[in-house]
C-alpha cells in the first residue's frame, strides 16, 4: 500500500511541482505522510494562484509554472515568470492537517493580509473552549444555544488563526494577542481584534461543509 503512496506522490510532484520544489520536497525527513501533507498543501496553493489569475487577470499557468516560497517569517510566497503579465504576485495564505489541504489567493497590491486556516469537528473542542479562550470569548460562546457552541468553538478557533496569519504582514511587531470580540451566525462572521481594543475593520468569514470548517481573513483591504 505505501510502495502504492509512493508511486502517487511521485507521479504527482514531477507533474506540479518545480525542479527546486521538486528538490525540497525530496528532501523532505519524516514520516510519508508528512511529505503527502506537503505536496497537498502545495498544490492547494498553487491551484488558488492559478485560479486567481485565470479570475483576474485571464493568464492561464501551469501548477509547476507557480513557485511557492517562503518568506522570513515562514508565510508563503508565490513566484513565477507570470508575474510581470499579473503586476506582481498575489498574497498567498495556505493551512494543511488532517487529511485537508487549502488555500486563499488575493490581490497583493491592495490587500495587506490575507489568513486561512481549517479544523475538523472531534474531541479538541471543549478543551478549546477552556484552554485557548480568553473569558470574554467564552461568554460569547456561552451565549449561544448548546447544539451550536462546538461548531462555534471551532469557527472561533480557525477565525482567530486566519486573523493572526492576515496581522502577520506588514502588522507591527508583538501586536497583543488576537480576540473574538463579536459573532454574527447569520453571516457565518466573526469580529477579531488584537488585545482588548478592535483591530480595525478585521473580520474573519467562516464556513461549514460537513465535519469541516474553514476561515479566512483579510486585514488591509477590501470584501
Amino acid at each position: 500500500m505505501e510502495a502504492d503512496g509512493r508511486i502517487w506522490r511521485e507521479g504527482l510532484a514531477q507533474i506540479v511541482l518545480s525542479r527546486g520544489e521538486r528538490e525540497t520536497w525530496r528532501s523532505l525527513q519524516g514520516a510519508p505522510t508528512a511529505k503527502t501533507e506537503w505536496l497537498l498543501a502545495r498544490l492547494a496553493a498553487k491551484d488558488a494562484v492559478r485560479l486567481f489569475l485565470k479570475e483576474q487577470h485571464g493568464l492561464m499557468v501551469y501548477a509547476a509554472d507557480v513557485e511557492i516560497g517562503t518568506d522570513g517569517l515562514g508565510r508563503p510566497v508565490a513566484s513565477g515568470p507570470w508575474t510581470g503579465r499579473a503586476g506582481g504576485a498575489p498574497v498567498l495564505s495556505t493551512t494543511c492537517g488532517g487529511g485537508v489541504a487549502v488555500a486563499v489567493a488575493g490581490d497583493g497590491h491592495r490587500d495587506s493580509g490575507l489568513g486561512i486556516d481549517a479544523g475538523r469537528f472531534g474531541g479538541s473542542g471543549p478543551r478549546l473552549e477552556g484552554t485557548d479562550f480568553s473569558p470574554e470569548e467564552q461568554e460569547l460562546l456561552g451565549a449561544l444555544a448548546q447544539a451550536e457552541r462546538e461548531e462555534w468553538t471551532l469557527r472561533m478557533a480557525c477565525a482567530k488563526e486566519a486573523g493572526k496569519k492576515a496581522l502577520g504582514r506588514g502588522a507591527a511587531a508583538d501586536p497583543g494577542p488576537v480576540r473574538a470580540i463579536a459573532t454574527d451566525a447569520l453571516q457565518g462572521t466573526v469580529r477579531l481584534g488584537m488585545g482588548g481594543s478592535p483591530a480595525g475593520s478585521l473580520t474573519a468569514w467562516t464556513g461549514r461543509h460537513g465535519d469541516l470548517v474553514v476561515a479566512t481573513a483579510l486585514s488591509g483591504g477590501g470584501p
